[in-house]
């Protein structure tokens, strides 16, 4: 076998083997200084986040939150050896507030401290650097509450004739939370819809939620749990109309043509507001009835004036008066011994008991009452609407006048006594 004879030395004449042997020095020697100098390195870890845990502090006890940080994390500046700094994360460190002085809701300018929790690895670091030192921190107790919005829509017109009522809000509560500082202050919430826009029919809009001061400026909301957007406004629009007031006669007698019945109203007209849709409708407002059996001569009737749910009374009257005159009218009392016995049940014998009605009064014109006589006066007792049973009983009559005469008979409790037998079968 050949023996082959290597030359060690030669090697060092190879510039390829030269460079490989330089990285191979270069390395161990920057081994070397790194784990066994002892010169120390700097690192910085950025981004360390800040806690904002309360627990066991006075902030705490009296019911403080955290509702505003300057900054929510720090740059730490750290020197120790550099394989052991070098392999450090923000995640390995914790930035604590000192909040030792916190008792009261306010601003305050708080110290940060940062440490290394735990710190398994015992690695030797110094912090030289906080970067901010100091953070800006506002506490404030959170408390929740319930708003009732109104709505604002200063852009919206009506066309000529027609009005925009008042508008509404839905949902008409609004629930909010947050500082109490911030919530104390709100003295106007508003739904707002600045568009411009004539509505010629009730129409829903969409709105933004509004939070003023006492000062009418606007309150900044980012730190309020609360809706701000999505709300409804429902704007009604009304016509304004003016229609007649109107009242009804109850129990005329017969021959009376009311045509004729003289009489005054305080208020004949009203102008009302009535949504555009129902305006059509509306022919006049009823005050309600006048009994004429209650018609004397000067009667005055006073009424309230209702409208229907959803009206609004423009002119703002509430009271509205009927009279009745007193000139060229006047009164007589007559009596009465006609007495009329009217559908007696079949299985009854009825006695009239009472056969004379004095003092009737009548009213009419003056001209046809002082005609009157006895004999033009009638007392209808009508059983129709009677329950009957033997014995004695009071039934009321009706008066009447015979003929058509402008006269009627004032009052309501005209009756008379009759005696109620049953037939034989």
């Amino acid at each position: 076998m050949k023996k082959i004879n290597f030359d060690f030395s030669r090697l060092f004449e190879n510039s390829k083997f030269l460079k490989i042997c330089s990285v191979i020095v270069a390395v161990a020697a920057w081994f070397a200084v790194t784990t066994l100098v002892s010169n120390d390195a700097v690192s910085t870890i950025k981004d360390v986040s800040i806690s904002t845990d309360l627990t066991g502090t006075a902030a705490e006890t009296n019911g403080l939150s955290i509702v505003s940080l300057s900054d929510e994390t720090v740059d730490v500046r750290i020197t120790g050896k550099s394989y052991q700094i070098g392999l450090l994360e923000k995640e390995d460190f914790q930035a604590k507030l000192d909040l030792s002085e916190v008792t009261q809701p306010g601003r305050y300018e708080l110290d940060v401290q940062v440490e290394m929790p735990g710190n398994s690895n015992n690695v030797e670091y110094e912090i030289s650097r906080v970067k901010p030192e100091k953070v800006t921190v506002e506490f404030d107790r959170l408390v929740d509450s319930t708003l009732t919005p109104e709505a604002y829509v200063p852009n919206a017109t009506a066309p000529a004739g027609c009005f925009l009522e008042q508008a509404m809000v839905s949902p008409s509560e609004i629930p909010i939370s947050g500082p109490e500082s911030v919530i104390q202050k709100i003295k106007t919430v508003r739904v707002v819809n600045e568009d411009k826009v004539e509505l010629k029919t009730s129409q829903s809009l969409d709105g933004t939620l509004q939070l003023l001061d006492e000062n009418g400026h606007e309150i900044d909301m980012s730190q309020l749990t609360v809706q701000t957007e999505g709300y409804k406004i429902t704007v009604p629009v009304y016509k304004q109309v003016e229609v007649p007031l109107t009242f009804d006669y109850i129990n005329v007698p017969d021959g009376i043509d009311i045509s004729k019945i003289s009489y005054e109203m305080s208020q004949e007209k009203l102008v009302i507001g009535v949504p555009v849709d129902a305006a059509a409708d509306v022919k006049s407002i009823s005050l309600g009835e006048i009994d004429f059996r209650k018609i004397d001569v000067g009667s005055v009737f006073n009424f309230d004036v209702s409208l229907l749910a959803g009206y609004i009374n423009i002119d703002g009257v509430d009271e509205v008066t009927v009279s009745f005159p007193s000139e060229g009218m006047d009164y007589a009392k007559i009596s009465c011994d006609n007495i009329v016995l009217k559908n007696v049940p079949a299985k009854y014998d009825v006695k009239l008991l009472t056969t004379k009605l004095s003092g009737i009064k009548f009213v009419g014109e003056a001209s046809v009452v002082e005609k009157l006589s006895p004999s033009d006066v009638v007392a209808t007792v009508d059983f129709s609407n009677v329950s009957l049973s033997a014995g004695e009983k009071r039934v009321p009559v009706k008066i009447t006048l015979s003929g058509e005469q402008q006269a009627w008979a004032v009052g309501v409790d005209y009756s008379v006594l009759v005696k109620v037998s049953a037939k034989d079968s």
